[in-house]
């Protein structure tokens, strides 16, 4: 049984209720999955998904514009506390929900294969290197 996130080979709508930034999320994902990746069930994870990935992306231009000079204005800091807990608290959802849905990259990539893969000359990321912070050396 195959429920496909394709019908009738038109891409499979979005829920009632979405914004249109959402809705463009929504259509990401699903023009960039084979079609029976996403079940029908699965459509208000999708969903769930989507709107995290905008609140996300919302709270991280509120905080990107967030002028330093506010911080000493009374107020300021937890103002400026409550946006990157607000902004950690939409990330740690939208990756759950995309987990879910297998959309990461680690839910793509047999560990075997990344592991021949490194091994066969493929360069580590930036992220597999170990930093240094020179603030807090010893």
């Amino acid at each position: 049984m195959s429920i496909s996130s394709k019908v009738d080979g038109k891409v499979m709508l979005p829920p009632e209720g979405m914004s249109q930034a959402e809705t463009d999320v929504w259509f990401d994902v699903v023009r960039c999955l084979p079609p029976d990746f996403i079940a029908r069930e699965s459509s208000e994870m999708l969903a769930a998904y989507c709107r995290h990935a905008v609140s996300t992306r919302d709270l991280s231009t509120l905080i990107a514009r967030f002028n330093p000079k506010w911080l000493k204005v009374d107020g300021g800091i937890s103002r400026f506390e409550k946006l990157l807990r607000m902004r950690a608290v939409e990330s740690r959802a939208m990756l759950a929900c995309a987990r879910s849905l297998r959309l990461t990259s680690q839910a793509r990539v047999d560990p075997k294969t990344a592991g021949r893969a490194r091994r066969n000359g493929i360069l580590p990321s930036f992220y597999d290197f170990e930093q240094k912070d020179e603030f807090f050396d010893d």
